[in-house]
This record gives C-alpha cells, structure tokens and sequence, in this order.
C-alpha cells in the first residue's frame, strides 16, 4: 500500500496516465469530505486530519426531466442505492416539453 496520497496520485500519473478522478477513485477524509486530490478544505480552512480511506465512486445517469443528472454512489452503499430507470425516447421527448 501506499503511505500517502501524493505516493498514490504519482502512481496512477506515472504508471497508469490517469487520475483518481477518471477512475472513479475518491478519498473520504476522517472529517466527511471527500476529494479527489490530496487537498481538501472544511468550513473554508484547511483540514488538518491526514487519514484518508480510498472509495471507489460509480456514476447513475439518471433523468426526471429529460437531461442527465449526475449522482455519486460509493461502492459501500452501492446495494442501497436504486438503480436508474432506462428512459425511452418518447418519455424523454414528452419531458422536454
């Protein structure tokens, strides 16, 4: 494992040519935030926890209106999470207007 975020970013730079963000990679902060770089603020000030756990993020394209809305599901809670209904292009059409 890695000791530090940055030792980890590196890698994916390096090694991989991505980063955490297009692999869907966040970093969940002892304090709630979650990130995807080794900087985060809380209230406006700099976080002074260090302890990060690694989460794997998914993304549901979902529409109430017609246009995609993006939501951010952890792996943790991915079994909780409802799945995104398929939207047909009739139903899609009939939501733009």
């Amino acid at each position: 494992g890695y000791r530090c975020l940055t030792s980890m970013v590196g890698h994916l730079l390096s090694q991989h040519k991505t980063t955490p963000k297009k692999e869907g990679l966040a970093f969940r902060c002892d304090c709630g935030c979650e990130c995807y770089s080794t900087k985060h603020t809380k209230y406006g000030k700099q976080c002074e926890v260090t302890n990060f756990k690694l989460v794997r993020k998914t993304v549901v394209i979902a529409s109430a209106i017609g246009k995609p809305a993006v939501a951010a599901v952890t792996a943790e809670n991915t079994a909780a999470a409802p799945a995104a209904a398929p939207v047909d292009a009739a139903t899609q059409q009939e939501q733009e207007h």
